[in-house]
């Protein structure tokens, strides 16, 4: 899609839509640029809407306006599931809904023999036994570096970091220019399968150490309303091993030095995971069998409103590109399109008043055009 408003053309293609995992409801990450569009609100009546396993990091927040629109389209969700146990509690006392519920992430539900195909061409089993570090965050970055220098002395081990691999200059700066920054995913799926100890701030890398059965040491920063701590805590609560996380404050040597020594019980772990896997795939299963709510005339209308003006905006935004050298020159006709661009973010019918005022939008495009022929 070229742009934004042809995602509403999804209509037309797609019978349901089912919303994955990670911290798509993230208003920190991924709000603050996309609004609404991670809560499905470009979504018509006549289709259902799941949310499978996604996350808010900890709780939904962000400006009130925000919450009041995030709040209002998850409650037009056919059925909704959530990664965290405390998301399902914020969800729940949000919309008053008492039918959300925790699942696993996805990667659980895979067969594992999918991400051992990925990893196969990749020889890490033959080299010499190492900690892997998957660090991605820059905070604490000094006592992450230490956590790792003290497990591979401690263990005997020799040490590859791989660093955020979408800023790999910040990534070389904090953990030093042998840190890895651009390897694929089969190579990283790799490194964790064969490492003696993962040690990390990635979510799904502890996903990738439960899978494989790596023992592993969890380093973050520090609890907070804007930190995602929950996502770690919430998983590693569900296998029984709240333990193995350790905040700033509590990477000591000694703490370093007691978790690379104490044992897992895998066989509990894949216990309590097995049932979380039946629970989540059963859960899906249902959800994509729930019938089409009712849907009220007043909705119909809203989207035939809404496609209306997502269709406008596609003309706009084609007319945008091919004249982009004449705006550059014309404030007060680039502000007429940067007008008609903002008409896709109402709120209510009332706010849909303007752009059907046919004389405006007339009014716009003879500009255009005029302009056009005049450069031409």
């Amino acid at each position: 899609m070229e742009f934004p408003g042809e995602i509403n053309r999804m209509n037309d293609r797609c019978e349901n839509f089912i919303l994955g995992s990670d911290v798509v409801w993230s208003y920190r990450i991924v709000g603050k640029d996309t609004d609404q569009f991670f809560f499905l609100d470009w979504v018509e009546s006549g289709h259902k809407k799941i949310a499978f396993a996604s996350s808010f990091g900890n709780t939904l927040s962000g400006p009130e306006e925000y919450i009041k629109k995030a709040v209002q389209n998850l409650n037009e969700f056919h059925a909704i599931s959530i990664r965290e146990d405390c998301g399902v509690f914020s969800a729940k006392k949000l919309t008053g809904r008492d039918d959300i519920v925790q699942v696993l992430d996805p990667v659980f539900l895979c067969d594992k023999k999918l991400f051992d195909e990925l990893g196969s061409c990749i020889n890490d089993e033959k080299q010499t036994p190492f900690v892997f570090a998957y660090l991605l965050k820059k905070e604490s970055s000094d006592l992450k570096k230490k956590t790792v220098v003290i497990a591979a002395e401690h263990l005997q081990l020799g040490i590859l970091t791989c660093g955020n691999p979408n800023d790999s200059i910040a990534s070389k700066e904090t953990y030093g220019d042998d840190v890895l920054t651009d390897l694929n995913v089969g190579q990283w799926i790799s490194k964790i399968k064969n490492c003696s100890i993962y040690i990390g701030d990635s979510y799904h890398g502890l996903c990738f150490a439960l899978l494989y059965h790596r023992p592993f040491i969890i380093v973050y920063t520090e609890k907070s309303d804007i930190t995602s701590h929950q996502r770690f805590g919430s998983l590693l609560k569900l296998c029984g091993l709240d333990d193995r996380i350790l905040y700033a404050n509590e990477m000591t040597s000694e703490n370093i030095i007691q978790l690379c020594d104490r044992k897992i019980d895998w066989n509990d772990v894949e216990y309590r995971l097995n049932k979380s896997r039946a629970f989540s795939v059963q859960w899906l299963k249902k959800a994509m069998d729930l019938p089409l709510r009712k849907t009220e005339n007043m909705e119909y209308e809203l989207d035939v409103q809404k496609r209306i003006v997502s269709e406008q905006s596609i003309q706009i935004s084609i007319l945008q590109k091919k004249v982009e050298t004449i705006l550059e020159d014309n404030k007060c006709l680039r502000n007429d399109l940067n007008h008609f661009k903002r008409l896709q973010q109402f709120n209510n019918m009332n706010d849909l008043k303007e752009p059907y005022q046919s004389c405006v939008f007339k009014e716009f495009f003879q500009k255009i055009r005029k302009m056009y022929l005049k450069k031409g």
